[in-house]
């Protein structure tokens, strides 16, 4: 397996790509720590307090990009936010249900290149480690992908996190995640997940309890003449 490095990740927020602006993405997951002391001879100690999940993003200003960032500095509720480490199907990637818009800054000069940078803070939920499932790819016909083989079933559920950049208004587009213990030779495949039918850009968050078989696929259906262009992650729970 090659090694993830810089250049193969990516940054989708809330239905857009915007990979080609990004220098570089720092997740971070702080736990505020709260001092206190006890009666065993006066020492301190920590409590953790309350977690403060966040995102900064350092970027290049492109004008190409303004009805994306102002889209998004407009958006009344925060953003699904999904990082990709690669675009290879099974790379590892992180995402979140709900992140707002805490800082956006311009950095305008004369003699280098216009830069912006950005915070996000999630809320709601933390960061989900999670897999590529469907690597973002454009799609007109009705199928199913390549299927990840995560060795052994898992009892607790999972957590689905879908992104739609490009969809019409009548695509009708409906993703699934479907599952099968042996990969769909003698065990059928099954729906899993059905995710909202989509008809324009959206994301969505989605989870389900119980047993999840060892194969996972994602299968997707819409209304001819349609294309359509999306990303799915997952968790097991």
């Amino acid at each position: 397996m090659g090694i993830y490095h810089g250049k193969n990740a990516r940054l989708y927020i809330g239905g857009y790509d915007i990979s080609a602006l990004v220098l570089g993405v720092t997740p971070i997951q702080e736990r505020e720590m709260k001092p206190y002391a006890v009666c065993d001879g006066g020492q301190y100690h920590q409590m953790p307090g309350l977690a403060k999940d966040t995102l900064s993003i350092d970027g290049l200003f492109d004008d190409n990009y303004m009805t994306v960032l102002n889209n998004l500095r407009a958006a009344s509720s925060g953003y699904q936010v999904v990082i990709p480490f690669g675009t290879t199907l099974g790379n590892r990637a992180l995402a979140v249900k709900e992140a707002r818009l805490g800082k956006y800054e311009q950095n305008t000069v004369v003699t280098d290149i216009n830069k912006m940078s950005a915070e996000l803070v999630a809320e709601d939920l933390p960061w989900d480690y999670c897999k590529l499932l469907f690597p973002k790819d454009t799609k007109t016909e009705d199928g199913n992908h390549t299927s990840v083989d995560d060795s052994a079933e898992s009892s607790d559920g999972l957590v689905a996190y879908l992104q739609v950049f490009t969809c019409g208004g009548d695509d009708a587009l409906v993703v699934k995640i479907q599952e099968s213990s042996d990969d769909g030779s003698a065990d059928a495949w099954a729906d899993l997940v059905t995710f909202t039918e989509a008809n324009g850009i959206t994301t969505e968050r989605k989870t389900v309890s119980g047993t999840v078989e060892r194969y996972l696929r994602v299968a997707w259906s819409g209304t001819p003449t349609y294309s359509v262009n999306f990303a799915v992650v997952y968790k097991r729970i």
